[in-house]
């Protein structure tokens, strides 16, 4: 084995502290010490002993490591990915766990904002096979989120729907507190949050969702009452959010925010001036933040969503068929987002999986805005 990095009279090539167990060379049969690091032992395992005593080769043979990782399954990465660790310079590194289209969120309290959408029947994403949390159909970030281990704070102006929303939550074993508001009342957003951090102890992550949009007309068509309901709602909604959940977050040392802008929030779409506007304004919105609270531990992140199949998008076909058709053309998939598909993005953003993404516009769009 001239040469090799574990002979003791050759130049190592690797630190001598940490050879594999079992590795020997011509000139020593004595089986090396234990590694230093559990990774070592993934590349290969080579017998102490040769075939023959007069045999000098050395027989490598490849093995398959098997680790059992928290779900009891057999998991081949190294044991040590699932554990917290540090970077080169001691900053901490995301947490990495099993499980596809999975973003845990275990003991994480999330305030959501925003309106109950449930999932509508006969959407063209029921032929994709989109995996969804639980053993039935569900639909929005809300039980995505408790899906995950998360605790739920809901807030919507819908009474009734936010609390058959929170009690499908709990009789899932989730946990979720259901909260009658307004975005654009900052009392009320100030209730949530209260809400949140007096039930489950502190506030860790926010999903910014609600909106409002109108008819498109030509700028100078639009009415004052219109114009000031779309900023009413979609920038001092976001930004009464933001004022009550940072301070919260900073309490309890950091936290993530997701606040739903649109395509219209990077280009004119045809929508009306109003909401372009305003769509805007939440991607700044996000910029700024992330820029004053990083360092603070604090990520703040804006989603650019394409054109979603809501009750809200149901109703508008309804009403106008031939608007679907032009709908779909904005996707190089050629068909609506689902909203279980946004809810994703979203809790990816709020996971640890995203930790160095902060002050981002994330399309999930379809290829809308690539191909604007």
């Amino acid at each position: 084995m001239t040469g090799s990095p574990y002979c003791r009279k050759r130049a190592p090539r690797w630190p001598p502290s940490s050879p594999l167990p079992g590795l020997t060379c011509r000139h020593s049969r004595k089986s090396a010490p234990a590694p230093a690091h559990p990774r070592l032992l993934r590349p290969f395992a080579i017998p102490a002993k040769a075939e023959t005593p007069g045999d000098r080769k050395v027989l490598r043979q490849r093995v398959k490591p098997q680790f059992t990782g928290p779900s009891g399954r057999q998991d081949r990465r190294d044991p040590t990915a699932l554990q917290p660790r540090e970077g080169p310079w001691g900053a901490p590194v995301a947490r990495d766990r099993p499980g596809r289209h999975r973003f845990p969120l275990p003991g994480r309290v999330i305030v959501r904002q925003g309106p109950v959408r449930p999932v509508l029947k006969g959407s063209p994403t029921d032929g994709h096979r989109l995996r969804r949390p639980g053993p039935r159909r569900t639909a929005g970030a809300a039980e995505l989120f408790a899906a995950q281990e998360a605790a739920v704070v809901l807030m919507a102006r819908g009474e009734s729907r936010l609390a058959e929303l929170a009690g499908r939550i709990c009789s899932d074993r989730g946990r979720a507190l259901a909260i009658t508001g307004d975005v654009c009342r900052l009392e009320d957003v100030e209730r949530a949050v209260r809400g949140a951090v007096e039930t489950f102890g502190q506030l860790d992550e926010a999903f910014n969702n609600a909106s409002f949009a109108s008819a498109s007309a030509p700028l100078h068509e639009i009415g004052t009452d219109v114009y000031d309901r779309t900023m009413e709602v979609n920038v001092r909604g976001v930004w009464n959010c933001l004022v009550q959940q940072i301070p919260a977050m900073l309490a309890g040392g950091g936290g993530a925010v997701v606040n739903t802008s649109s395509v219209a929030g990077v280009a004119a779409t045809g929508a009306s001036a109003a909401y372009v506007a305003a769509k805007h304004a939440v991607i700044g919105m996000a910029k700024a933040a992330a820029a004053d609270y990083g360092r603070q531990g604090v990520r703040v992140n804006a989603l650019v969503v394409g054109v979603t199949r809501t009750e809200m998008m149901q109703q508008i076909i309804t009403t106008h068929p031939s608007l679907e058709g032009d709908f779909m053309a904005e996707s190089v998939q050629h068909r609506m987002a689902d909203p279980l598909e946004i809810a994703r993005a979203a809790a990816w953003l709020c996971s640890d999986q995203s930790s160095f993404v902060t002050g981002a516009a994330v399309p999930v769009d379809s290829g809308a805005t690539a191909t604007a």
